[in-house]
């Protein structure tokens, strides 16, 4: 899963123009990805799409990326006290289930700051049933197993 996504992300983004110039993976560990983004922080990149692996434990670590004014783009999850338009643009959930995506805009002018966030959930239902009709039946006769031959052999030893 995290191959294909990786895989999507930088496909589509070169095909916009834009170098991925860095694919840290920290191996779901919350110290490795505290450490992994302090040194992107020192790099000063335009934007991080960042998977957060755990909540309170990196949290600080993508503010500081927002703060530094570096664009930040979060996977399946914000982690506590992160608030939409000020530490990051959007939240991107891979179709989880209920978890939806969370789609932000912020426009700021000299006079005024406005912050727009939608949650958009995914959600279905399925139904099926099935009714019969008069002595109509839908059902595909069953096959029968071997070999019928309905030849009559005719003259005996003729053929």
């Amino acid at each position: 899963w995290a191959r294909q996504q990786l895989s999507g992300i930088v496909g589509t983004l070169g095909d916009c123009g834009t170098a991925v110039t860095h694919v840290i993976d920290c191996g779901f560990s919350p110290s490795a990805q505290v450490r992994a983004l302090d040194g992107l922080l020192a790099q000063r990149p335009d934007a991080v799409i960042s998977l957060p692996v755990a909540n309170q434990e990196v949290a600080l670590a993508h503010a500081r990326l927002a703060e530094a004014g570096i664009k930040l783009v979060l996977l399946d999850n914000a982690p506590t006290g992160l608030l939409p338009g000020r530490h990051y643009g959007t939240l991107v959930s891979s179709d989880n289930f209920l978890g939806g995506m969370k789609m932000t805009s912020t426009s700021v002018t000299p006079v005024l700051k406005q912050s727009m966030v939608n949650n958009i959930y995914n959600q279905n239902i399925k139904l099926t049933f099935s009714y019969k009709i008069g002595k109509m039946s839908f059902v595909a006769p069953k096959k029968t197993k071997g070999v019928k031959n309905d030849d009559v052999k005719e003259g005996g030893d003729n053929n």
